[in-house]
C-alpha cells in the first residue's frame, strides 16, 4: 500500500480538488497533511477514507493545523488521549494484519534560530512512544514537516532543529526515512524537511520513498512550496526466512531401511495367502511400510536460503556483516550508511557467484556429455535457471 505526506500550505478549494485526484490516481491508503489551516473537509473529499483534522483555534494562531486521511480498511480511530492543544500533532491508530499501529501527522514551524517548538514536539513524541509501549501497540509511524535540516537525511545544510532531531533519533533508536531529495523547493534552492520517523516491526515493511514533482497541489511549488512524498509499505510479503525439512539421503541407514521393509512386507503377505491375496491392499500397505522406514532410518535436514552446496564460512561471515550494515542503515538512513550497506551487499553477491562457479567447475570438469546434461537438469530444478 502507499501513504503520502504533504504540507499543503493552507487548504483551499483548488488544493482540495487536486489532492482528491492525487489520492485517486496514486491509489493511496492514507495521507498525512500539514499546515491545513482551519479546514472543514467536504463530503466528497477522499471517498472510502476517514478524515481526522486538528485545526488551529484561530487564523492568527501560531499553530497551523494537521490532518490524517486513512482508508476505511485500516479501521482508523483517533487517539484522543494523545491530544495536546499546544502542538501541531494528530494521532490515530490503524490495524494492519491485525496489528495496532500508531500513525501521526506533525508540524513544527520554521521559526528563525529558535528550537523551542522542536523541543516541545520531540518531548511530545517521546510521550507518544511511552504510550505505545504501555498499551502494547505494534509500531509507530510519524509523518511530519519538521523544518529540520541535516546532512543525515540528504539536506545540504544543517540547522539547530536538525541537530536536535538527529540526536533524538539516535537516542530513541528510531528509524528515519527520507527521499534524499528536495521536499521543499523555492527559486533559490530548497531543503529536505518532510521526513518519516518509525519504530517497531513496521520498520521492516517500509519501502521506497519518492517525490511527485509533476502534480499541482497548489502548495506554491515550484516557486515556493512543498512537494508530495509517497512511501510504499509492504503489507503482503512476510519477512520470514524460507525453511523446510527434507530427507538427508546421504546420511540414511540403508541396511536397516532394507531389512525393515523386507520383514514388514513378508509379514504383510503372509497374512493374505493365495487365493485370498488382495494386490491393491498390499500396495497401500507397502507404501505405508516404506514411509515408516523413511521416518526411522533416513534423518531430516533443514533447507534454508543458505543451505547451498557451494556455501563457505567466508560467505557466512559476509552474510552476518550484511545483516549488521542493514541494521545500522535501518536505524540511521544516512548516505554514508547506505553506501556501506550497498557495498557489502555487492561484495556478498560477487562472492556467491564466484563460489558457485568454482563449485560448478569442480563438479563438472570430470563429467562426460551425458552426465553433464543430467547435472544441469538437476541444478536448474534445485536452484533455478540463474
Amino acid at each position: 500500500m502507499y501513504i503520502a505526506q504533504i504540507n499543503i500550505s493552507k487548504m483551499s478549494a483548488h488544493s482540495e480538488i487536486a489532492l482528491n485526484k492525487f489520492v485517486h490516481d496514486n491509489d493511496l491508503s492514507g495521507v498525512a497533511i500539514q499546515e491545513t489551516g482551519i479546514w472543514s473537509p467536504t463530503q466528497l473529499m477522499f471517498p472510502s477514507m476517514k478524515i481526522f483534522c486538528k485545526n488551529p483555534p484561530s487564523t492568527d494562531s501560531p499553530l497551523k493545523g494537521v490532518a490524517l486521511a486513512l482508508h476505511d480498511k485500516l479501521e482508523p480511530e483517533q487517539i484522543e488521549t494523545l491530544k495536546d492543544d499546544s502542538i501541531d500533532a494528530l494521532w490515530c491508530q490503524i490495524k494492519i494484519n491485525g496489528k495496532r499501529i500508531i500513525v501521526g501527522s506533525v508540524y513544527t514551524p520554521p521559526t528563525s534560530n529558535k528550537t523551542e517548538g522542536m523541543k516541545s514536539l520531540l518531548s511530545h513524541i517521546k510521550a507518544v512512544k511511552d504510550y505505545k509501549n504501555k498499551y502494547h501497540f505494534n509500531s509507530i509511524i510519524i509523518y511530519g514537516d519538521y523544518n529540520a535540516r541535516n546532512h543525515d537525511w540528504g539536506d545540504h545544510a544543517v540547522n539547530e532543529r536538525g541537530k536536535l532531531l538527529a540526536k533524538f533519533i539516535e537516542e530513541e533508536e528510531m528509524t528515519l526515512c527520507s527521499p534524499f531529495d528536495l521536499t521543499f523547493v523555492c527559486v533559490s534552492g530548497g531543503s529536505v524537511i518532510d521526513i518519516v520517523l518509525a519504530e517497531g516491526p513496521i520498520v521492516s515493511k517500509l519501502g521506497t520513498q519518492w517525490i511527485d514533482k509533476e502534480t499541482e497541489l497548489f502548495t506554491g511549488a515550484p516557486i515556493r512550496g512543498h512537494l508530495p512524498v509517497i512511501q510504499a509499505i509492504d503489507m503482503i510479503t512476510p519477512i520470514n526466512q524460507v525453511t523446510k525439512k527434507s530427507f538427508n539421503w546421504a546420511a540414511a541407514n540403508w541396511e536397516d531401511w532394507s531389512k525393515h521393509i523386507e520383514t514388514a512386507l513378508t509379514n504383510c503377505v503372509s497374512k493374505s495367502p493365495l487365493p485370498n491375496y488382495d494386490g491393491e491392499k498390499t500396495w497401500v500397505e507397502l507404501l505405508d511400510i516404506i514411509q515408516e522406514a523413511n521416518r526411522k532410518y533416513i534423518p531430516l535436514k533443514t533447507i534454508s536460503i543458505h543451505s547451498k552446496p557451494f556455501w563457505t564460512p567466508n560467505l557466512t561471515l559476509l552474510a552476518k556483516e550484511l545483516m549488521l550494515y542493514r541494521s545500522v542503515y535501518t536505524k540511521r538512513s544516512t548516505p554514508a550508511n547506505k553506501v556501506s550497506f550497498d557495498n557489502c551487499k555487492k561484495l556478498l553477491r560477487e562472492e556467491i557467484i564466484k563460489e558457485k562457479n568454482n563449485w560448478i567447475k569442480i563438479r563438472t570438469e570430470s563429467l562426460n556429455v551425458k552426465d553433464t546434461t543430467l547435472f544441469w537438469r538437476k541444478y536448474k530444478r534445485i536452484f533455478g535457471i540463474n
